[in-house]
């Protein structure tokens, strides 16, 4: 695996959506090899891509404070990071998302472990030490390349997490916590005498050892195109879904399911997919296309759903339960 070099000239902290831009363009340019490369942000929330930004983002908090708020091309939930965290993030050709889940997150335990931190691998994408999570991730494909961004907790301002974020009550429930901050753990609680950059060097040394590959400046002429869309009010914010009708549920090994269906003389006109789950392939092809003027009961809908497999599309979702979802 090589690392990615980012050219000086950038600085030592650019805006997030820089960051998400290095991983697009390396996944499309750079496929000799696996590739990772170690980032930082300033204070930021960052949606996943079908997640309603009113239901996880408290904005009043955000505005106030001086935290940016951005949202990702991959699935999975809500998050905070600031110069606190370390933010990694892998591209490789690896066909199979759950091998490279394991692959990406292994990684970043063994950079823990030999640290002498005792890190396990639990949930869908999170790394564990003492039972609180310091590490999470997620998922997207770019020009058939598979792209896992982990963030991990060094020395995060966990009471800012908390106030920017506002998971719900069910979430919560759901890992056995009152609040954020019981959930969650800082790296440097166990390593206090390791700075930051010293940490992210010894990162790099473990994954990459001397191996990498610079970003020329003729490079940054695409980066920075992808940049601004990733930058732009209309991708950030999104828009509430046109519906008439709502279903919600939290299904176990897939994550919070919301659906804004717009049903009109018994059929289903359209609808829409919300929630922190993890995307695997094409949401709009194998479920949503399918479901389009069929019959909104639940032998219309899976009739219509007959011969896709969801759990390839979304992470652990069965036909059984997306009709749960939407007939309970």
């Amino acid at each position: 695996m090589k690392y990615i070099v980012i050219p000086p000239e950038v600085g030592p902290v650019p805006p997030i959506t820089f960051d998400f831009a290095i991983e697009e363009f390396a996944a499309r340019h750079f496929t000799d090899d696996d590739y990772c490369f170690i980032w930082q942000t300033r204070p930021t929330v960052i949606i996943g891509r079908n997640q309603l930004l009113v239901n996880e983002v408290n904005v009043d908090y955000c505005n106030a404070n001086d935290v940016f708020i951005a949202r990702r091309k991959s699935g999975g939930g809500a998050m905070y990071s600031d110069k606190g965290n370390v933010m990694f993030s892998f591209i490789s050709s690896e066909p199979d998302v759950q091998k490279m889940f394991r692959w990406a997150m292994g990684k970043m335990a063994d950079v823990l472990r030999d640290l002498g931190i005792d890190a396990t691998l639990s949930g869908r994408n999170d790394i564990i030490v003492d039972g609180r999570k310091v590490a999470g991730a997620a998922f997207y494909r770019v020009a058939g390349r598979g792209i896992m961004h982990n963030t991990l907790l060094f020395k995060s301002d966990v009471t800012a997490l908390q106030n920017a974020l506002t998971p719900s009550k069910e979430k919560l429930k759901s890992k056995g916590v009152a609040s954020v901050s019981q959930r969650v753990a800082n790296v440097a609680d166990y390593l206090p005498d390791m700075t930051v950059e010293e940490f992210k060097e010894h990162a790099r040394r473990v994954l990459c050892g001397d191996n990498y590959r610079e970003i020329t400046m003729e490079d940054m002429e695409e980066i920075r195109k992808t940049q601004e869309l990733m930058g732009r009010k209309e991708w950030i914010y999104g828009r509430m879904p046109q519906h008439t009708e709502v279903r919600k549920l939290r299904l176990p090994d897939v994550g919070s399911v919301e659906v804004y269906l717009e049903v009109k003389d018994g059929k289903i006109l359209d609808l829409n997919l919300v929630g922190d789950f993890f995307i695997m392939g094409d949401v709009d092809g194998e479920i949503i296309a399918p479901l389009r003027h069929q019959p909104f009961t639940r032998e219309g809908v899976a009739a219509a759903l007959q011969g896709h497999n969801l759990s390839q599309v979304v992470r652990g979702l069965t036909t059984e339960g997306w009709l749960q979802v939407l007939f309970g």
